[in-house]
């Protein structure tokens, strides 16, 4: 069979894809057909070493859903064809694997592979964090930090299912949609804002309940101090590194406060307390309680294999899921020092560290696709990868679409700005938004992405504005009336390379890598236009299309600071780049 196995520790690089001995099961065990392998952050550090597997080498991977193949002596209650899955047990980047019978749970008929695979880990350390380590009631607090990564987003949809009261700290602001979209009250962007400050003034000075901690080094000390006396910290990983020694005096000192290092082992020991657990989240899954992190999917594992074959196996491009390595803040520190090789990201949140990234954002810049490819292809794109290379990455040539924005309302079409004026609209928390549609006239307000279905039900909101794909799958055509093509604003991906790392590579092989990846973001390119007109198509059976003139927009932009405010802070080398495919702006 195929597997990936680690034979030295090291980087994504120490990943190999090899040919090994199926096993077969023993005495209360049985034999696993895996179809989805889950890929978590303590994957990493047993790669890098920061957990010691049992042996070099070893199949890497901690949760899988599959088919029973084989049974091992003893085994009852399961037989060969039964879909199941499981946790914490090593080896499931493989095709097959022998798990021992207790640790492995049915599948109920609607939980699929994939979701089976990807909420064993994560939503188990959920459950035992909320609902053993400190068991949350009503009118509790609690502080999750990276809010939203995979683990952190559950916690916060399982502690408000529980009455919790739940503050969460992210990156960046796309983060922390992420989080207010799970269900958090107030997100705190760690960047910009000092988080204990904010949980004091939050709470009134009385401090948290409980802080869930998976960040460790970085937020130990005032994970603390944003406890109320006798609140819990909950330390159970430590993506920053490890926390240093102590002196557990300090525990007395700040208030008789609770420290614990839990793990998931401890909270599964038991056939009984591994199936209670499992079967909350079945259920959560089914009655719509509870929503599994998903990431948009692009074709790069077509391009890795392309890569595979071209190279005749000497450059092997091993694809990871988004936030499955850490935060977007943890995987460009990763990417820059040369843990990571390579990074797919939108234009919008790599402007943390390379600020020019964020101009194709900009309001009413665009009219269509052909500005854009024009100007991303072009000068305008050019002047970002220069921007990219002095901070020592590499950024392919030609970016992938995430897409034109559009506009929906449930009240009145949207035609010209004075439709908008008071015009109530959901957006992200972000600068870039915001002053958007401030500029506009209309009243945007931030609500959770996972609560906006109901504001729009009951009119806290009047419209929104998305991507087409976001607002089909989302359902909002069901609470809305009208679409209007504003197309306001385009964001893309970069696809960025370590510098030392690339260049490391042989000439011949860089050059099929730069090939394959940019025809891999063109065949993508293609795909998004496909899909959107069949999005139209499914879209216009419940609401009005609208076509507007973007002009009206701009001109209404124009007549306000917001083209000059922006124009400011990019500089005016990148505005005049942007201004010679959009057009006047400012």
């Amino acid at each position: 069979m195929k597997a990936v196995r680690i034979h030295a520790n090291g980087g994504p690089e120490a990943l190999r894809y090899e040919d090994v001995e199926t096993p077969r099961p023993g005495p209360g065990e049985v034999l696993v057909k895996i179809e989805v392998s889950g890929v978590n952050f303590i994957d990493v550090q047993y790669r890098a070493g920061k957990y010691k597997p049992p042996q070099l080498p070893f199949v890497d991977g901690m949760e899988a859903a599959g088919i029973v193949a084989e049974i091992g002596a003893g085994v009852t209650g399961l037989a060969p064809g039964d879909r199941v899955a499981y946790t914490m047990i090593l080896g499931t980047y493989a095709e097959y694997q022998a798990v021992p019978a207790a640790r492995v749970v049915p599948l109920p008929a609607h939980v699929d592979f994939r979701s089976g695979a990807a909420v064993m880990l994560q939503g188990t350390t959920a459950h035992y964090l909320t609902h053993s380590t400190f068991p949350l009631s009503p009118g509790d607090t609690a502080l999750v930090h990276a809010g939203a990564g995979g683990v952190g987003q559950l916690i916060i949809q399982v502690a408000r299912k529980r009455g919790a009261r739940v503050f969460a700290t992210a990156g960046t602001d796309a983060k922390a949609e992420l989080a207010r979209a799970a269900g958090a009250e107030h997100v705190i962007i760690y960047t910009r804002q000092d988080f204990e400050a904010e949980i004091k003034r939050l709470t009134a000075g009385r401090g948290v309940d409980v802080v869930y901690d998976s960040v460790g080094k970085d937020t130990f000390d005032r994970s603390l101090n944003c406890l109320r006396p006798r609140g819990v910290l909950a330390l159970f990983g430590f993506s920053s590194g490890p926390v240093a020694p102590f002196d557990p005096a300090v525990l007395g000192a700040k208030g008789s406060l609770f420290l614990t290092r839990p793990g998931l082992n401890q909270y599964i020991a038991t056939r009984e307390e591994l199936v209670t657990r499992t079967t909350d989240l079945f259920a959560w899954l089914k009655s719509g309680e509870l929503r599994l992190p998903m990431h948009t999917e692009f074709p790069l594992a077509e391009a890795a294999k392309a890569v595979l074959d071209q190279t005749n196996g000497r450059v092997d491009i091993q694809i990871f899921p988004a936030s499955q390595l850490g935060t977007d803040a943890d995987m460009l520190r990763q990417l820059r020092s040369g843990a990571l090789d390579f990074f797919a990201q939108t234009g919008l949140i790599v402007a943390t560290l390379v600020p020019a990234a964020a101009i194709t954002g900009v309001g009413f810049a665009f009219n269509d696709y052909g500005q854009v490819w024009s100007a991303v292809d072009g000068a305008l794109g050019r002047h970002i990868i220069d921007a990219f290379a002095k901070a020592n990455l590499i950024a392919f040539d030609r970016m992938w679409d995430n897409g034109f924005r559009q506009t929906t309302s449930g009240t009145k079409p949207i035609r010209s700005p004075d439709d908008l004026k008071g015009f109530k609209i959901r957006v992200p928390p972000s600068p870039l938004w915001t002053s958007l549609f401030v500029a506009l006239g209309a009243a945007p307000v931030s609500i959770p992405w996972g609560e906006t279905y109901s504001a729009l039900q009951t009119h806290v909101a009047d419209g929104l504005e998305n991507p087409l794909a976001g607002i089909y799958y989302a359902k909002m055509q069901e609470v809305q009336k009208y679409l209007s093509r504003t197309n306001h604003m385009w964001d893309g991906f970069w696809f960025l390379a370590n510098r030392r790392s690339f260049e490391a590579l042989p000439a011949s092989a860089r050059d099929v890598i730069v090939a394959t990846v940019n025809a891999a973001a063109l065949k993508q390119r293609a795909d998004v236009e496909k899909l959107n007109g069949e999005l139209q198509a499914q879209l216009s059976k419940n609401l009005e299309f609208i076509e507007v003139n973007p002009e009206l927009f701009r001109r209404k932009l124009q007549g306000s600071d917001f083209y000059a405010e922006w124009k400011g802070r990019f500089g005016p080398e990148a505005w005049a780049l942007l201004e010679s495919f959009s057009g006047k702006l400012a």
